[in-house]
C-alpha cells in the first residue's frame, strides 16, 4: 500500500523560490495551522498538481501558480515541487516538478512553462531514474499510488474553491462519479461491441446473397449430374447386351470344351492301350529282379500267407513288450529330471545360507572387537554379552545427551537474559542520542527562522498606493462584467441550441422506427426462404431412406425396429468376437511371456558358461601368483585353507617386521639422548671415561645388523599382495561353486520346461484364431449394411425436425411486415438521415460561438477574482509585521529550552554508554565459556552414538541368522542329502529297464530278415495274376471305333470355331458404343468439376458461416449485456457502500435534529435503440438527498451553507474509504467553513473516531489544514502525533513551513 512521507516547495504561489520548504506527513494525523493567506492551501494544490498534473481553478493556465516574478524585479521565477512516497509495492519514490513562470517585459504579460521533469524510484540504495517525460509520469503516478487521477483530484487531494462538488448541480456531479467509477473505459468497450455487431450485420447480407449464388450453381450441378445418370443407363443396357454375347461366346467354348471331352474319350482309348502295354511291362521287370535276389519257396501261396501270419503276431507282442519297457524309461526318466531340479534348488539354497553363516561368523568377531574396544576407550566395566551391552551403550548415550540438552538450555537461558540487557541498554542509548539529535536540529532551525523573520520585518514597507490603484482597476472590471451579463447573449444562444437538440431528437425516433420496419421485412424474406429449402430437404431425404431400406431388407429381415434389432445382433458378435480376441491375446501373451523367458534362460544359461570361464582364468592367475610365493598348488576345494594359511603367515611376518623397526628406532633415540645430554635413556645415569664410545659402538652395530631388512620388507610386501589378491579371488570361488554346482543345472531344467508349455499355448492359439475367422465373416456381413442402418435412422429424425423447425418458423413471420415495402423504408431512411446531419452541422457552429461568448464571460471574471485576491494580499502583508514580532520572541524562548534539554540529555548519554560497555563484555566471556563446553560435550555424545549405531546394526544381523536362518540351514542340509540319495537309487532302476529293452530289440531285428523272404515270394505270385489281368484289359479295348470319332471331332470343331467368331465381332461393336459414351459422361464430370467443383461443400460452408455469425450477433448481445450488467452491479454495490458510510458519519457528526440523514440517489436511464443493434448503455442521474421525516429531498437548494460543507466532508470522507484503500490519504482543508460552534465540535469527535478506527490500516494518513486551533482541541490531536506544522509569513512575506510541538495549543 502507498503513502507520501515528503514535500519539498520552491517559488509556488507565496513560497520563497531561493529555498526550499520541506513538510513531512506522519501517520495517522498531519497538522497544518496558520492564519488566513499564509499558504495553507498551496500545500494541497502542490499534492494535487503532483499527484494528478491538475493546476488550481483561475491560475490563468498556470501563470498565476507560481512566485509572480514582477515582486523581485525579475522576468522568469523557478519553482520546484518534489515529492517522496511509497509505492503499493513499497519501493521508495521521488517525482520532481520542476516549473518556471515567465514575465514579457513589453507586454507585462506572465506565462507558465513546465521544465524537466523526473521520476525516480530507490532501490538498494540505489536511484533509478524510471521517467522523465511529462506524459508518462503523468499516468504512472496514479498507477504507483494506487488510485486513480478523478479520486486524487476530486477525492483526496480536493481544493478549498470545489470543496462543495458533492452539492452541486446534476451534470457536474454526474461528470465528477462517472469520473470516481471510472465508467469511460466500460463505456469504450460496450462501443466496441456494438461496432462490431454493426460490421457482423453487413457481413450477413453479403453471406446471404452468396448462399443464394451457390444454391444456383448447385442446382446447374444436379442438372449436370442427372444427364450423367442418364448417360450412365444407356452404358447399363450396352452392358446387359455385351452380357448376352458373353453368355453366347461362354456357350461356345462351353460347347468346344464338351467336344474337347469327346476327343478326350477316344484320345483315352488309344492312350490307355499304350499304359497297359507299358504297365505289362514294368511288371516283368519287377518279377525278373525279385527271381534273381530271393530264394524261391516251392510253396503253396496259402501256405506263405499263414506263415506270414503268425510271423507278425510274434513281432507284434514283442514290439509291445519294447513300448512298455519305453514308456515306464520315461516316466523314470521325468521323476529323476524333477528329482534334478529340486536337487538343484536346495543346493542353491544350501550354497545362500551358508554365504550367510560367514556373514554370520565375521559379524561376530566384528562385535568382539567392538565391545573391546569400547571397555579400552570409554568404559571399562561395559558387559560383554551382546544385548546388555547394546542396552549399556544406549543407557549411556540418552543418559549424557539429556545432561547435555539440559546443561545447554539453562546456559542459554543466561545468555539470552544477557543479550537482553545488552539490547535494553544499546536500544535507551540510540534513543537517548537521536533524542538529542532531533534537539539540537529543532534548534538550529529556529534560530535560522528567527534570522530570517528579523530579516523579513526589516523588508517591510508601505504597501497604501498599491492598495488604492488595486481597487480602482476592481471597480472597472466589474463595470465591464455586469455589462457583460445583461446583454444575456450566452443564454440566447443556449436556447437556440436546445431547439435544434429537440428536433435532432425527434428524427432519430423517426429514423429508428423505420430501421425497425426494414429488419422486419428482412426477417420475414429471410423465414419464407428457410422454409422452402426446408420442404425440398424433407422430399430428397424420404427418397433416399426409401432405397436404403431396401438394401437393408436385401441383406437381412428385421421385425420391429432396424436400428435396435441390427445394434443388438451386432453387439452379440462383437461380444463373442472381443471374448475370442482377448482370449487369443491372453494366450498370445502367455506365449510370448514364455519366449522371452525361455530367450532369458537360454541367455542366462549362456552367460554362466562365459562367465565360469573369465572366472576359472582370473583364479588361475591368483594361484600362479600364490605359487610363486608358496611354491604349492591351490584348488577350489582347498582355496579357503590357502586363504588362512596367507593371512596368518603375513600376520606373522609383519609382527616381526615392526619390532625390527620399533628396536631400530629405540636405538637411534638412546644414541641421540647420549650425544646431546650423555646420559643412558634407560636410567638416565651419566657416562665417566670410554662408557661412552663403548656405548655408541655397540648400538651402532645392533642398529646395522637390525637395518638390514630389504629382502624382509620385500618378501612381506609380496605376502600382503597375494593375501589382497586372494581375498579378492573368495568372491570369484563363491561365484565359481555357485555356478557349476546351482545355475547351469537350474538354467537347463527351466528351458526344457518352457519349450513344453510353448508347444501346448500354440495349439491353442491355432484353435481361437479359426473360432476368430468364423465370427469376423458373419460380423462383416452385417457391418456391410451399417451406413445405411445409420442413414435411415438419421434421415427420419432431420425429416421430424425439419417438419418442427418449418412449422416453427411459420409461427415467426410478423404481420406486420406484409404491408411495409422495403425500397420505400430504405428512402425515407436516407432522407432523414440527411436532415439530422444538417442540423447536427448547425448545432455544431451554435456550440462554438457559445464556447468563445463563455471564455470571454470566464476571462472577465478570472481577471476580477485576481484583482481581489491581489488587494487581500497587500491587506494581510500590513497585518503580518505583528504576528512576526511575535513569532521571534516566541521562538527565542524555545532556543533556551532547548539548549537547557541538551546539556542534560549528554549527561545520560554517558552513564548509559559505560553500562552498555561492562555489560556487553560480560556477554562475550559467557559466549566464548559456552561454545567450549557445548564442543567438548558434543564430541562426547558422537562417540556413544557411533558405538550404539554400529552394535544395533551388528546385533540385528546376529539375531537374524540365529533366529531364522541357523535352523534353515542344517534342513537343508538334511533334504539335500536324501534328494541325493534317491536320485542315485532312480539311475541304478532307469540303467536296468534300458538293459531289457536292449535285449528284446535284438529279438525283433533277427527275426526281420525271414518276414522279408515269405513277403517278396508272395508279391512274385501277386505279379503273375497282374500280368495275366493285364493281357484281359487289352483284348477289351475297341480300338477301331476310337479311330471314327476322331474324324468326326475335327468336323464339328471347326463349325463351332466360325459361330464363336461373329459373337465376338457383336461384342467388340458394342464395347465401341459404350467407350464413347463413356467419353461424354467423362467430359460432363470433367465440366462439373471445373465450373461447380465443391459447390455442395461451399454452400453448406457458406450456410454455416451464416448461422455461426447469427450465432456470433446473438452471443455479442449476451456479451453486452453481461458486461453492462457487471458494472451496474459493481455500481450498486458500491453507492450501498457509500452509502452505508455516509449515513453513519452523519448520524455520529450532525448535531442537529432537522436532517435525519443524507445520502446519494443514483438513478438509472435508459434510452431506446435501433432495431438490429445493440441495446444503448444505461447510465445514472446523480443527486445528494436528505431526509427529513422519511421523506426524501433533494439537498441541493434546500440547506445551510454549514449543512453544505459537513455534507461535502463526509461525502468524501466516504468515497475516500471505497476508492482509496491502496492510498490511504486525505486532506481536509478549512474543514470549519460555515460550521457553527455545535457543529465544530461534532466533526472534531468524528474525525477522532475516524482516526482510531483507520490507523490500523499502515498508510492511513489524515492531512487537517486550518486556521482554527480550538478544533485541533476539540480532535484531541494530542492522541495522534506530539506536532504540527504552522505555515507563516516571514518578513519579506514569503509563506514558511514550521514544526511546532503540539502543547502549545494546550
Amino acid at each position: 500500500m502507498s503513502s507520501i512521507y515528503k514535500l519539498s516547495i520552491s517559488g509556488i504561489r507565496s513560497f520563497s523560490d531561493q529555498s526550499q520548504e520541506t513538510i513531512q506527513f506522519g501517520k495517522p494525523l498531519t497538522l497544518i495551522v496558520g492564519t488566513n493567506g499564509s499558504g495553507k492551501t498551496t500545500i494541497i494544490e502542490c499534492l494535487r498538481y503532483a499527484t494528478s498534473s491538475e493546476l488550481p481553478p483561475n491560475t490563468r493556465n498556470g501563470a498565476s501558480f507560481i512566485n509572480d516574478p514582477s515582486l523581485h524585479a525579475s522576468n522568469e521565477t523557478k519553482a520546484q515541487i518534489k515529492l517522496a512516497f511509497q509505492n503499493v509495492n513499497g519501493v521508495s519514490m521521488i517525482l520532481s516538478k520542476n516549473l518556471m513562470a515567465i514575465r514579457n517585459p513589453k507586454s507585462h504579460n506572465t506565462s507558465f512553462k513546465t521544465r524537466e521533469n523526473q521520476l525516480m524510484a530507490i532501490r538498494h540504495g540505489e536511484r533509478q531514474t524510471i521517467s522523465s517525460k511529462m506524459a508518462d509520469i503523468e499516468s504512472l503516478i496514479p498507477q504507483q499510488l494506487g488510485a486513480s487521477k478523478a479520486v486524487l483530484t476530486y477525492v483526496i487531494f480536493c481544493h478549498q474553491e470545489d470543496n462543495l462538488w458533492p452539492i452541486s448541480d446534476s451534470s457536474t456531479l454526474k461528470k465528477r462519479f462517472d469520473e470516481i467509477f471510472d465508467s469511460v473505459k466500460f463505456i469504450k468497450v460496450l462501443e466496441e461491441l456494438k461496432l462490431t455487431s454493426k460490421q457482423l450485420n453487413v457481413d450477413i447480407k453479403v453471406l446471404t446473397n452468396d448462399v443464394s449464388h451457390l444454391k444456383n450453381d448447385r442446382d446447374r450441378a444436379v442438372s449436370r449430374e442427372r444427364m450423367v445418370n442418364q448417360l450412365t443407363s444407356q452404358v447399363s443396357t450396352l452392358e446387359e447386351e455385351m452380357n448376352t454375347l458373353q453368355e453366347q461366346i461362354d456357350n461356345d467354348d462351353r460347347r468346344l470344351d464338351k467336344l474337347y471331352s469327346s476327343k478326350r474319350d477316344y484320345e483315352q482309348t488309344l492312350s490307355k492301350l499304350s499304359v497297359l502295354k507299358q504297365e505289362k511291362l514294368n511288371i516283368q521287370h519287377r518279377i525278373d529282379r525279385i527271381r534273381s535276389t530271393t530264394k524261391i519257396l516251392k510253396v503253396p501261396k496259402e501256405v506263405l500267407k499263414s506263415r506270414l501270419n503268425h510271423f507278425s503276431t510274434f513281432l507284434a507282442d514283442q514290439n509291445q513288450q519294447v513300448e512298455d519297457i519305453t514308456k515306464k524309461i520315461k516316466e523314470l526318466d521325468a521323476t529323476y529330471q524333477h528329482l534334478m531340479s529340486e536337487y538343484g534348488e536346495k543346493t542353491f539354497e544350501k550354497g545362500k545360507l551358508e554365504g550367510y553363516y560367514q556373514k554370520y561368523k565375521a559379524n561376530r568377531n566384528e562385535f568382539a572387537g567392538l565391545i573391546s574396544s569400547f571397555q579400552k576407550d570409554v568404559d571399562a566395566t561395559a558387559p560383554g554379552e551382546l544385548k546388555r551391552f547394546q542396552q549399556f551403550v544406549k543407557t549411556a548415550f540418552e543418559s549424557l545427551n539429556s545432561d547435555y540438552q539440559k546443561k545447554m538450555k539453562v546456559e542459554q537461558e543466561k545468555l539470552d537474559q544477557q543479550q537482553e540487557t545488552v539490547n535494553e541498554l544499546k536500544d535507551k542509548l540510540k534513543e537517548q542520542s537521536r533524542h538529542s539529535e532531533y534537539i539540537h536540529s529543532d534548534r538550529e532551525n529556529l534560530k535560522r527562522t528567527c534570522q530570517k523573520m528579523q530579516d523579513k520585518l526589516s523588508e517591510l514597507s508601505d504597501n497604501s498606493v498599491r492598495l488604492e490603484g488595486a481597487k480602482s482597476d476592481l471597480v472597472e472590471k466589474e463595470k465591464l462584467l455586469q455589462e457583460f451579463k445583461r446583454k444575456k447573449q450566452i443564454s440566447a444562444i443556449a436556447s437556440e441550441i436546445e431547439n435544434i437538440t429537440n428536433t435532432i431528437k425527434q428524427d432519430e425516433i423517426s429514423i429508428d422506427d423505420i430501421h425497425r420496419k426494414m429488419e422486419i421485412v428482412r426477417t420475414n424474406d429471410s423465414i419464407s426462404s428457410r422454409k422452402k429449402v426446408l420442404i425440398d430437404m424433407n422430399t430428397k431425404t424420404a427418397k433416399m431412406r426409401e432405397l436404403a431400406m431396401r438394401k437393408v431388407r436385401s441383406v437381412v429381415t428385421f421385425e420391429k425396429d432396424p436400428d435396435s434389432e441390427y445394434y443388438t445382433k451386432l453387439g452379440k458378435i462383437d461380444i463373442a468376437h472381443t471374448k475370442l480376441n482377448a482370449e487369443l491375446e491372453k494366450l498370445k501373451m502367455r506365449k510370448a511371456k514364455l519366449e522371452i523367458g525361455l530367450t532369458s534362460q537360454t541367455d542366462a544359461k549362456t552367460s554362466f558358461e562365459k562367465e565360469i570361464k573369465t572366472l576359472e582364468v582370473n583364479f588361475l592367475r591368483s594361484v600362479e601368483e600364490y605359487r610363486s610365493i608358496y611354491n604349492d598348488d591351490v584348488t577350489l576345494d582347498n582355496f579357503e585353507e590357502c586363504l588362512q594359511k596367507v593371512a596368518d603367515d603375513y600376520n606373522s611376518d609383519y609382527v616381526a617386521m615392526k619390532n625390527h623397526e620399533s628396536y631400530v628406532a629405540f636405538n637411534q633415540r638412546a644414541i641421540a639422548l647420549a650425544d646431546s645430554k650423555n646420559a643412558c635413556l634407560l636410567c638416565h645415569r651419566e657416562f665417566h671415561g670410554g662408557e661412552k664410545s663403548q656405548f655408541f659402538e655397540i648400538l651402532k652395530k645392533q642398529t646395522a645388523k637390525l637395518s638390514h631388512t630389504e629382502e624382509a620388507r620385500q618378501l612381506l610386501k609380496n605376502k600382503e599382495n597375494v593375501l589382497h589378491i586372494f581375498r579378492e579371488t573368495s568372491k570369484i570361488v563363491s561365484r565359481l561353486k555357485q555356478l557349476k554346482n546351482v545355475e547351469l543345472g537350474k538354467a537347463q531344467s527351466t528351458i526344457d520346461k518352457l519349450n513344453t508349455e510353448i508347444s501346448a499355448i500354440s495349439k491353442d492359439v491355432d484353435s481361437t484364431k479359426e473360432k476368430i475367422e468364423e465370427i469376423t465373416a458373419e460380423s462383416n456381413r452385417l457391418k456391410s449394411i451399417s451406413q445405411d442402418i445409420y442413414n435411415v435412422k438419421h434421415w427420419t429424425e432431420d425429416i421430424e425436425e425439419r417438419k418442427d423447425e418449418i412449422t416453427k418458423i411459420s409461427e415467426d413471420i410478423v404481420d406486420e411486415g406484409l404491408e411495409y415495402n422495403y425500397d420505400e423504408l430504405e428512402k425515407t431512411y436516407k432522407e432523414v438521415e440527411q436532415r439530422i446531419r444538417i442540423s447536427r452541422s448547425k448545432l455544431e457552429n451554435l456550440r462554438g460561438d457559445k464556447e468563445l461568448k463563455t471564455t470571454a464571460f470566464n476571462h472577465m471574471k478570472a481577471a476580477v477574482s485576481e484583482l481581489q485576491i491581489k488587494i487581500k494580499n497587500l491587506e494581510l502583508k500590513s497585518m503580518d509585521k505583528i504576528n512576526i514580532e511575535r513569532s521571534v520572541e516566541e521562538n527565542k524562548r524555545q532556543i533556551q529550552e532547548m539548549e537547557n534539554t541538551l546539556k542534560e540529555a549528554k549527561v545520560e548519554i554517558s552513564k548509559i554508554q559505560k553500562k552498555y560497555e561492562e555489560n556487553n563484555l560480560e556477554l562475550q566471556k559467557m559466549a566464548n565459556r559456552i561454545e567450549k563446553e557445548k564442543a567438548e560435550s558434543e564430541k562426547s555424545i558422537s562417540v556413544l552414538k557411533e558405538y550404539s549405531d554400529k552394535s544395533q546394526i551388528l546385533s540385528k544381523d546376529i539375531m537374524d541368522f540365529e533366529e531364522n536362518k541357523a535352523s534353515t540351514l542344517e534342513k537343508t542340509k538334511e533334504e539335500t542329502s536324501a534328494l541325493k540319495q534317491k536320485m542315485a537309487e532312480m539311475s541304478s532302476q532307469i540303467e536296468k529297464e534300458e538293459s531289457s529293452r536292449r535285449e528284446l530289440e535284438k529279438v525283433i531285428s533277427d527275426a526281420n530278415g525271414q518276414e522279408a523272404t515269405i513277403s517278396y515270394n508272395l508279391e512274385l505270385y501277386s505279379l503273375d495274376d497282374e500280368s495275366v489281368s493285364i493281357d484281359e484289359q487289352v483284348g477289351m479295348l475297341d480300338v477301331e471305333k476310337a479311330e471314327a470319332e476322331k474324324s468326326k471331332y475335327v468336323e464339328e470343331s471347326q463349325k463351332l470355331q466360325e459361330q464363336q467368331m461373329q459373337h465376338r465381332k457383336e461384342y467388340a461393336t458394342r464395347l465401341g458404343q459404350k467407350t464413347q459414351i463413356e467419353r461424354q459422361i467423362s467430359d460432363i464430370r470433367t465440366e462439373i468439376q471445373r465450373d461447380f467443383k465443391d459447390v455442395n461443400k461451399r454452400y453448406v460452408k457458406q450456410c454455416a458461416l451464416l448461422q455461426t455469425k447469427l450465432a456470433l450477433v446473438t452471443d455479442l448481445g449476451t456479451c453486452y449485456k453481461a458486461t453492462d450488467d457487471g458494472v451496474m452491479k459493481f455500481h450498486h454495490e458500491k453507492m450501498a457502500e457509500i452509502n452505508r458510510i455516509i449515513d453513519e458519519l452523519w448520524k455520529g457528526t450532525y448535531m442537529g435534529n432537522d436532517v435525519e440523514s443524507i445520502m446519494i440517489r443514483a438513478d438509472p436511464g435508459a434510452s431506446k435503440s435501433r432495431a438490429g443493434t445493440l441495446k444503448t448503455r444505461r447510465s445514472y442521474n446523480y443527486r445528494v438527498v436528505m431526509v427529513k421525516n422519511g421523506v426524501e429531498l433533494d439537498m441541493r437548494g434546500r440547506c445551510s451553507a454549514g449543512q453544505k460543507v459537513l455534507a461535502s466532508i463526509i461525502i468524501r470522507l466516504a468515497l475516500a474509504e471505497c476508492f482509496g484503500l491502496n492510498f490511504g490519504m486525505i486532506t481536509l482543508d478549512e474543514p470549519t467553513t460555515n460550521l457553527d460552534e455545535e457543529n465544530i465540535e461534532s466533526l472534531a469527535k468524528a474525525l477522532n473516531k475516524i482516526i482510531e478506527m483507520r490507523s490500523v490500516q499502515s498508510n492511513f494518513q489524515l492531512i487537517v489544514i486550518t486556521h482554527d486551533e480550538k478544533f485541533l482541541r476539540y480532535m484531541n490531536a494530542v492522541e495522534f502525533t506530539d506536532h504540527y506544522f504552522k505555515v507563516v509569513r516571514d518578513e519579506r512575506l514569503h509563506s514558511t513551513i514550521n514544526k511546532v510541538k503540539i502543547s502549545t495549543l494546550e
